[in-house]
């Protein structure tokens, strides 16, 4: 039976606190550090836990200790448990069947036969003083600080324990409690480490923060997104209009930046390397076609801006954007033909599948990183990577803008996939950073229709003079560069940049 009182430490508490502590008529004997790795076992179903049983194996590098415990009976932070403990031998097992008896029969009549697996771990140092009462040892005191690690979430630990060993009794446990209680920052800890190891699994079904593993919250941004891709290639193949190409295209480009950061994220093994080279592939094939989907879009954009500046035109110009407009639905619509074939495509079919397969939940290691383990390098790394092309308006360098729309989207895709965990503060950098993006698509937008009005006069497709549309666009690509070096200014300015910092600090 092991009988203890545990207490949460709610304030400032050193080790070498506790042996200068006047606890008469009982005295602290120092009896040394243990480093303590606990695994603690259930069944999916949860046929231990359930019924209030713990099945521990404790790991202190020098032993393996396997500890069955009961309900406990106590009550105001006084556990009262059945404790069964036998010594195992490394590596460690989870079949009961090759446990030592009377904890094998006590499991495996709970279990009904369901395997074993870790649900939970519990990382621990601890300081030990045995409690003495003159000659007697009556108890063992255990100052324990680390960490219960479950679903990915962690919860710190800083308490004291008091056991209950050799000729101690109730009232051994109440007198000292009582007296530590009016020395010490101490409160009663009524849950156990598995009790609240099960809050954190609970806690982990819905909430995705900082603590959520980054694998499973990289698949949760996968299975929206490829949601979202179904729908706009419903779309896309029902009238392939323009919305519905941004939109798939949109999709697609949010897929592959997370596969990208899927990548980066190190939850792999290198037995699972093959599994990278799939994620690489699958960019690739997604990759292609958003370059389709993009020849498309391209069209879209010039016909938008076309119609919505038809009515302002002169007669002479009115009718060369009107034969403009009908040479480019032409080739816009032969174009759609082309993406809409290839998304009918087997293979296309198969990249879906595949995302989705990716997105289903997946055995991640202990060691897996958390999302906040992760998401500063990855943000301050890319927002580097943009911050690098500042001078790309300055320079009139229409590589290096396209360069710089890339590096944004990737900051942009990658705040948006880790959006959960970052909570507000990443507002003033969002706002800044959509605003850059605005200025540099209009720019390139602008850029590709110059070199379609180029296309389809060197082609002699069309007999009209198109000089005075191409001078208008070439007159707002000088706007949008001039606009643009503010816009960068903004987005470079010390609060935006303090605003990410402070946003990694708080996860």
């Amino acid at each position: 039976m092991e009988i203890e009182a545990k207490f949460t430490i709610t304030g400032p508490l050193a080790s070498e606190q506790i042996i200068h502590l006047d606890v008469a008529p009982f005295s602290l004997q120092e009896e040394g550090v243990e480093d303590h790795f606990d695994t603690l076992l259930d069944t999916p179903s949860r046929q231990l836990t359930q019924s209030h049983y713990a099945l521990r194996i404790r790991d202190t590098r020098s032993s393996l200790t396997l500890t069955f415990k009961g309900p406990n009976r106590g009550t105001a932070g006084v556990h009262i448990r059945e404790e069964l403990e036998a010594p195992l031998r490394a590596p460690a097992s989870y079949d009961p069947q090759v446990w030592p008896a009377p904890i094998s029969d006590r499991v495996l009549a709970l279990t009904n036969g369901e395997a074993l697996t870790p649900i939970l771990h519990v990382t621990v140092e601890r300081r030990l003083w045995a409690v003495r009462r003159g000659a007697r040892t009556v108890g063992e005191l255990a100052l324990d600080t680390g960490a219960i690690l479950a679903g990915g979430r962690r919860e710190s630990i800083h308490e004291l324990e008091l056991e209950l060993k050799g000729n101690g009794a109730r009232a051994d446990l109440n007198a000292l409690s009582k007296r530590l209680s009016a020395l010490l920052p101490l409160t009663p800890q009524p849950q156990s480490k598995l009790e609240r190891g099960l809050a954190l699994l609970r806690h982990g079904r819905w909430t995705l923060d900082g603590y959520t593993p980054l694998d499973a919250l990289a698949r949760h941004y996968v299975r929206q997104k490829t949601r979202a891709l179904r729908r706009a290639t419903h779309r896309v193949n029902t009238n392939g209009d323009a919305d519905a190409i941004h939109d798939m295209r949109v999709a697609i480009r949010r897929l592959r930046s997370a596969l990208l950061n899927m990548e980066d994220m190190e939850i792999y093994h290198e037995a699972r390397l093959r599994k990278l080279r799939k994620l690489r592939k699958l960019r690739k094939g997604l990759g292609d076609v958003a370059q389709r989907l993009g020849g498309a879009r391209d069209y879209d954009i010039m016909l938008g801006r076309l119609a919505s500046i038809a009515t302002e035109q002169e007669d002479g110009d009115h009718a060369a954007s009107a034969e403009l407009i009908a040479e480019l639905q032409r080739r816009r619509e032969r174009h759609y033909i082309v993406v809409r074939d290839d998304i009918d495509q087997s293979r296309f079919h198969h990249l879906v599948s595949r995302l989705d397969q990716l997105a289903k939940p997946d055995t991640v290691a202990k060691t897996c990183l958390l999302t906040r383990e992760w998401a500063g390098s990855a943000l301050f790394g890319r927002y580097e990577s943009l911050i690098r092309h500042g001078a790309a308006f300055d320079l009139d360098d229409t590589l290096e803008i396209h360069q710089a729309r890339i590096a944004g989207k990737r900051l942009r895709y990658t705040i948006e996939m880790l959006a959960p965990a970052l909570g507000s503060s990443i507002a003033p950098v969002r706002q800044a950073l959509l605003n850059l993006q605005e200025v540099l698509g209009d720019f390139l937008d602008v850029v590709v229709l110059l070199g379609m009005l180029e296309e389809v006069e060197s082609t002699g497709a069309i007999d009209r003079d198109l000089s005075a549309l191409r001078r208008r666009f070439e007159d707002e690509r000088l706007q949008l560069r001039r606009h643009g070096r503010a816009v960068w200014e903004a987005f470079a300015a010390p609060e935006v940049k303090l605003a990410l910092a402070q946003t990694i600090a708080n996860l």
